[in-house]
């Protein structure tokens, strides 16, 4: 009798050990972003003072077209290196994705070369012309390390990535304190930045070494290639879907500048950094540690990633609740106490989009839910619609005479309403396409 209660007691033990591995995993590579994080927020009262909401409106205008660039720029084949069951086939897909990144990198290199930044004159962002040659760098830095940490995640290796987070922060903080300091102006931001998003993957790829010799010894071009055929729709349909969801995100410095200031451009930018950055950290941590566990469970069946899925989605809806609270109600002091007073409206636009920080905290880190069923079209689609509702709302409100907080109340919104849509999209085709009584392994597209 004793030895059966035992034997229960333990099952049920067991069965909460991988949802403690989950988390802790979520941990770990929280804690070494919140590390980072602490120091770009405990900066960001300096760097106001050095940098004016002009400078940072440049800096914002450079960083949306980067990010943009940065989603395509291995045509997304990084995300392909968590699924392949074998390590040396996915070795394949992580040499292919470099040289995407690499051959990406220097066609922007050589474009910028030519004077594609003469097509930048009488624009709004004509303030890039002088900055364009970082672009490439910084292209590759950034593409390399999304691959190198997309491989850690494929080992489990989230200590390794909480590294170089760590690595990254202090670089970019520093950085761009001591050019601040000097007078660097948009520079000073633009370089940190790059020495940032480049930081950590020679770490990375010392831990691939070390851990995958004999696999890596196995790569052939012919494998190279054969894996990237594999993965084509996969990545031809994610690259898209990336593109429209990284541009839902970063297009709106762009198009204030076509209708308002500089400054509401640079209020904008604070407003994202500073409140995206400590919300989003959980949120981006989950995504990576999702992204590794997700795979697994489906293969376990529908009911095991069910499982997975809305226990983190309730998980990060309980986490978010209270800063999303506070931050409706004391944004605008806040900002106004520790920026400076030339900072209070960021703090108004923080307080505006407390909704769609609270959703995409909630809701954005299981999109990859789509990649693992194959859902690639329904990613697709909804992209399309993210993107669409927010360009028009930014583009239709100032057209009517909208003001400023009017066109990013109607963004806020749009954006809102997205990710709730999201959510009810990842849930339909966990039951539509993974059947609970079939174990399988997620397609890979073909």
């Amino acid at each position: 009798m004793l030895g059966g209660v035992n034997a229960l007691r333990w099952s049920r033990v067991r069965s909460r050990i991988p949802q403690v591995s989950f988390w802790r995993s979520v941990g770990i590579v929280a804690g070494g972003a919140a590390f980072a994080q602490t120091l770009s927020l405990l900066a960001a009262p300096i760097l106001t003072r050095l940098y004016s909401p002009a400078e940072f409106g440049t800096f914002a205008l450079y960083l949306s077209i980067l990010l943009v660039l940065v989603a395509v720029g291995t045509l997304r084949y990084e995300q392909a290196i968590p699924l392949p069951e074998d390590d040396t086939d996915a070795l394949h897909v992580l040499a292919f994705g470099l040289a995407v990144a690499l051959a990406v990198s220097m066609l922007l290199g050589v474009a910028i070369a030519l004077g594609a930044g003469d097509l930048l004159a009488e624009t709004p962002l004509s303030a890039l012309r002088p900055y364009l040659w970082l672009g490439p760098i910084a292209l590759l830095l950034a593409s390399a390390y999304q691959c190198m940490t997309h491989w850690a995640m494929r080992r489990r290796a989230f200590d390794e990535i909480a590294k170089t987070r760590i690595i990254q922060g202090i670089g970019k903080t520093t950085t761009q304190v001591a050019l601040g300091a000097l007078g660097a102006g948009p520079l000073g931001l633009m370089l940190g930045d790059a020495v940032g998003r480049g930081g950590g993957s020679g770490s990375l790829a010392r831990l691939a070494w070390r851990g995958s010799r004999e696999a890596i010894s196995a790569i052939r071009p012919s494998g190279v290639l054969r894996l990237a055929d594999r993965y084509r729709r996969f990545a031809a349909m994610s690259t898209g879907s990336a593109l429209l969801q990284v541009g839902a995100m970063q297009v709106p410095p762009l198009l204030l500048s076509l209708s308002f200031t500089i400054e509401v451009v640079g209020w904008y930018s604070l407003a994202q950094q500073v409140v995206f950055l400590p919300i989003g950290l959980i949120s981006y941590s989950t995504a990576q540690v999702y992204a590794g566990e997700a795979p697994r469970a489906a293969r376990e069946g529908a009911g095991s990633l069910r499982r997975v899925f809305l226990k983190t989605a309730s998980g990060l809806a309980l986490i978010a609740a209270v800063p999303a609270v506070l931050l409706a109600g004391l944004a605008p002091f806040a900002f106004s106490l520790v920026f400076g007073e030339e900072w209070t409206e960021a703090g108004i636009i923080a307080q505006l989009m407390t909704p769609v920080f609270f959703f995409s905290f909630a809701v954005a880190p299981l999109t990859y839910t789509l990649n693992v069923l194959g859902a690639l079209n329904w990613l697709l689609f909804w992209s399309c619609l993210r993107f669409a509702m927010v360009v028009a709302a930014l583009l239709l409100v100032p057209a009517l005479g909208g003001s400023a907080e009017q066109t990013i109340i109607a963004y806020s919104a749009a954006l809102t309403a997205t990710y709730v849509g999201l959510f009810l999209l990842c849930l339909r085709q966990i039951g539509k396409d993974l059947p609970a009584e079939e174990v399988r392994t997620p397609r890979e597209g073909s």
